[in-house]
């Protein structure tokens, strides 16, 4: 296996910091102060962030046949969650969300682990 290069890496490491987030049980509705600014973490925005780059690691050929399935089944499961009419606070209480917040902690725990990746060029 050939180490990820700079770029590559670097994406994977904000992919694993938005799949984090979604494990956070003060998640949506976080808020925080980062550099001297409020930071606001809305469900739609933390579904997004971590949906949009988890499209292009589906594409890597590197996991495992469970690692892939699992991701694979965690952005199903966000694209089945139905939050549009929930505050963020009945989100945060929902037996459902909680499903797949635990799920995600699962997915967060297993491909932490990867350091390495082929390097798609070769």
């Amino acid at each position: 296996m050939i180490e990820l290069d700079t770029t590559l890496k670097q994406f994977y490491i904000s992919f694993l910091s938005q799949l984090k987030i979604l494990t956070d049980e003060k998640c949506p509705g976080k808020t925080w102060v980062e550099n001297g600014h409020h930071c606001f973490c809305e469900f739609e925005e933390m579904c997004m962030n971590f949906m949009s780059p988890c499209e292009c690691i589906l594409q890597w050929s590197y996991f495992s046949d469970k690692q892939h399935l699992d991701l694979q089944k965690l952005y199903e499961m966000l694209m089945e969650y139905n939050g549009n009419e929930k505050t963020d606070d009945e989100i945060c209480n929902d037996p459902e969300w909680h499903k797949i917040r635990t799920f995600a902690k699962e997915v967060y725990d297993d491909l932490k682990q990867v350091k390495y990746v082929p390097n798609e060029k070769d």
